[in-house]
C-alpha cells in the first residue's frame, strides 16, 4: 500500500475472520486481556510499590496524560534487558544490555502466552519479507541478525500518542490487539517537510488483528481516542491495546552517521501475491 511516493507501508491481517488471515480471533482476544492485566498490575501494584526515587516511579509521578504508558514502556524495556528476570530488572543499579531473541522478554504470565510467543515469531518471520519488499537482497534479509524489542501500550478514553520516530532501528512493526470503532487511527507524516507540494499525511484505521510494518524514520502517531461515550453511566469504549515493535541491530540503534547502511534507507516497492503461512513456518 502507498501512503506517498517512495513511502511504504505494509498491512497484514492475520486473523482468518479478515481478509487474507489464518488465525482465530482468540489470538488477539487473550494477547489484549493480558496486556490490560499486566498494564493494570504496573498501575495499581508495582509501580506504588516502588521506593520513591526509583526512575519507574517518577515517571509514573509525572503529572501529564502519557506518565503511565512512559513508565509501562520503561518497565517493560527493563524486562526485556533482563531477559525477564523482575528482580534484577527493578534493580536502581542494573545494567542494560541486548538479549537474543529466543529469551524471556516480558513478564512471566506473558511470556508463558502461547499467543504472544506466536506473535513474535510472526513478527521475525514477516519482518525479513518485509525488508526483502524494500528492497533488500532475500539473502542479506535472512543472515540479517536483529534484536525484537517489544511492548504493549493501552490507551482508554481521549488519550493518544504523540508524533515521534523510531530513526535508528531498521523498521517498526505494531499489532493493534484491540481497536474498536473508537480506537483512533495510525498517522503517519510526511519526512519531506511540511510545504506544498508535499506536507501530505496518511490515516491507517486499525481493526483488531492488524499488523503494521513501516520503515523507522517514518514520523506516526496514534491520534486520540474516542471520549466516554455515556458519561451518566460511565461505560467507555474498549480500550485500544497495542503491541509495538523496533527491529534493528543487536548493538543497538545505528548511529545517524551510518545512515547508508540503513536497509529501508532506500525504499523500492514491489507488489507481489498474498502470502502462504505455511512457507513461513506460521
Amino acid at each position: 500500500m502507498l501512503i506517498m511516493p517512495d513511502l511504504v507501508m505494509t498491512v497484514v491481517r492475520i486473523l482468518g475472520c479478515l481478509a487474507g488471515g489464518w488465525l482465530p480471533a482468540s489470538f488477539h482476544e487473550k494477547l489484549a486481556s493480558e496486556a490490560v492485566r499486566g498494564w493494570q498490575n504496573f498501575r495499581d501494584v508495582i509501580g506504588p510499590g516502588l521506593p520513591r526515587n526509583h526512575e519507574l516511579y517518577r515517571q509514573l509521578s509525572q503529572k501529564h496524560a502519557g506518565a503511565l504508558n512512559d513508565a509501562f514502556f520503561h518497565y517493560q524495556k527493563r524486562l526485556f534487558e533482563a531477559e525477564g528476570n523482575f528482580e534484577l530488572a527493578m534493580s536502581p543499579d542494573f545494567e542494560t544490555s541486548t538479549p537474543p531473541p529466543d529469551a524471556n522478554s516480558s513478564w512471566p504470565d506473558m511470556n508463558a502466552l502461547p499467543e504472544y510467543k506466536k506473535l513474535r515469531k510472526i513478527v521475525e518471520r514477516l519482518s525479513r519479507r518485509y525488508l526483502t519488499r524494500s528492497g533488500l537482497a532475500p539473502e542479506s534479509a535472512m543472515a540479517l541478525n536483529y534484536s525484537l524489542f517489544n511492548w504493549a501500550a493501552v490507551h482508554g478514553p481521549g488519550e493518544f500518542h504523540g508524533p515521534h520516530t523510531h530513526v535508528g532501528e531498521y523498521h517498526v512493526g505494531v499489532f493493534y490487539a484491540q481497536a474498536g470503532d473508537g480506537a483512533g487511527k495510525l498517522r503517519f507524516g510526511d519526512p519531506r517537510g511540511h510545504s506544498p507540494p508535499f506536507g501530505r499525511s496518511f490515516f491507517h484505521s486499525p481493526r483488531s488483528g492488524d499488523l503494521v510494518f513501516f520503515p523507522s524514520w517514518l514520523s506516526h502517531m496514534a491520534t486520540v481516542t474516542a471520549p466516554q461515550t455515556n458519561p451518566t453511566s460511565g461505560e467507555s469504549p474498549p480500550l485500544r491495546v497495542v503491541f509495538s515493535f523496533n527491529i534493528g541491530p543487536v548493538q543497538g540503534p545505528m548511529p545517524c552517521h551510518v545512515w547508508w547502511s540503513d536497509p529501508t534507507g532506500d525504499m523500492r516497492f514491489s507488489r507481489k501475491l498474498a502470502f502462504n503461512p505455511e512457507t513461513l513456518g506460521l
